[in-house]
């Protein structure tokens, strides 16, 4: 079905060829966990080749306890407004999203306290879909910009 999905998706979507590039790109890079951010679960499980932190179709609390399950989505289909614990937990190194669900996220679950953004740097940005490297520095050593979309960015990255 996912296959079915994603060939309709193909054919009757513009931005087809910019995401399977997107996802390409990604999926070049070093290998690490992704989260997706929103309802992003099936676009990252069909695109990604890296592991993802999600669940399965049913919880199993002998595989994953509630409390992890409520760190992970506590908030489904976002995860909890610990952010960082998540990110930490499960060594998350990409994020999967759109700007939508990213903004939704911040102001629903983070109180509007955007400590998400500044961890991010964007491997890939359009308005359907943000791919992301989380940085795993203290984000917070870096001045931030506004972009003329709103969206604050680092005004200084690291070296890689």
């Amino acid at each position: 079905h996912a296959r079915l999905f994603v060939e309709r998706f193909r054919a009757a979507n513009d931005e087809a060829p910019a995401t399977l590039e997107a996802f390409a790109r990604l999926n070049s890079l070093t290998p690490g966990a992704v989260l997706p951010l929103g309802s992003h679960h099936w676009r990252a499980a069909y695109h990604v080749a890296f592991p993802i932190v999600t669940h399965g179709a049913n919880v199993d609390e002998r595989l994953l306890s509630l409390d992890e399950f409520a760190l992970v989505l506590g908030n489904y289909p976002y995860p909890s407004s610990d952010i960082e614990g998540v990110l930490r937990r499960y060594d998350v190194a990409y994020l999967v999203t759109d700007e939508i669900s990213l903004r939704a996220f911040i102001e629903r679950h983070l109180g509007g306290d955007d400590r998400l953004s500044p961890m991010l740097d964007p491997i890939w940005r359009t308005p359907s879909l943000v791919l992301a490297h989380v940085r795993r520095d203290d984000a917070r050593a870096y001045p931030r910009e506004q972009a003329a979309d709103g969206v604050a960015t680092a005004a200084v990255r690291a070296a890689s």
